[in-house]
């Protein structure tokens, strides 16, 4: 009985020790499958105590660095640094625009100024009553050789000088007068130059009344000089009222009130100089 006992205690030690072999030593069927760790317990002499021996299953394959993420990580290094450093930039925009003030019309102010200047420069071109601007005449171009197609501004080869109700022109080469001659007569405005008798290069242009018909077109060219200066005037309010709208995150909704009432404001004022401007031109063209 005894000798029986010791057979199965020596065949349950083999049986134990060679499963504990196979399980320890057979790799997972499947890499990636998660397994619980395997606890083997063999007892190896009846009252000993049990001896764990333990040996975890690795569930997943060896993690290799790949050189593409350890670079892609470099990089990123770099990159985040350089992120802080546009970072800063844009935190530095930022104050800065936060540091604008939604007050200041400067720009706003300089486009109406200039587009006022515009107006006031091109309605002094035009023929008004018995007066006509010498730019008017010096800015014709003259075709000093029509073969070769040259061609010159008329005050670069001639001096025009503004006299009552005419003009004197004084050519400075005798080979530009009958070109400088020919341009204006020419012109729109129905000109006709008289030679000085006693200089050959010295010319009186006299100036015609005006028709009733030369006023409307007058007209006309002033007011559509003034409705361009209009156009003008509203998109430089519209471009500041886009400034004032990126202002909305950083300044003051007070503030921004303000600012629109003063941009407003001036605009409406420049308004009513496009207004005043064309009037005064009005009154001198219709004049008798």
């Amino acid at each position: 009985m005894l000798a029986t006992k010791t057979v199965q205690t020596g065949l349950r030690r083999g049986t134990s020790s060679k499963l504990a072999a196979s399980l320890c030593s057979a790799p997972p069927r499947c890499p990636n499958a998660a397994r619980p760790q395997c606890h083997i317990s063999i007892r190896s002499r009846p009252g000993l105590q049990h001896q764990i021996l333990s040996r975890p299953l690795s569930t997943t394959c060896p993690l290799y660095k790949k050189k593409d993420k350890a670079a892609a990580s470099g990089k990123g290094g770099k990159s985040s640094k350089g992120g802080n450093d546009h970072g800063s930039e844009a935190s530095a925009d930022a104050g800065s625009g936060a540091a604008a003030d939604p007050h200041d019309m400067s720009s706003l102010e300089e486009a109406l100024g200039k587009a006022l200047e515009r107006l006031k420069s091109d309605l002094s071109k035009l023929r008004t009553g018995g007066r006509f601007d010498p730019a008017v005449i010096e800015a014709l171009p003259v075709h000093v050789d029509k073969k070769s197609g040259e061609t010159h501004r008329l005050g670069d080869l001639a001096q025009v000088v503004g006299r009552p109700r005419a003009l004197g022109v004084q050519i400075w080469e005798k080979d530009h007068i009958k070109a400088v001659v020919s341009a204006i007569q020419s012109s729109k405005y129905s000109l006709n130059p008289v030679v000085d008798k006693d200089n050959s290069s010295k010319y009186t242009v006299p100036i015609p009344p005006l028709t009733k018909e030369t006023r409307m077109e007058i007209l006309k060219t002033a007011q559509a000089a003034s409705e361009h200066t209009n156009t003008a005037v509203k998109n430089a309010r519209q471009a500041q009222q886009k400034k004032l709208r990126a202002l909305q995150k950083t300044a003051r909704p007070d503030d921004l009130r303000k600012a629109g009432d003063k941009m407003e404001k001036v605009a409406a004022n420049a308004t009513a100089e496009v207004k005043k401007i064309f009037e005064a031109a009005k009154k001198v063209i219709t004049e008798q």
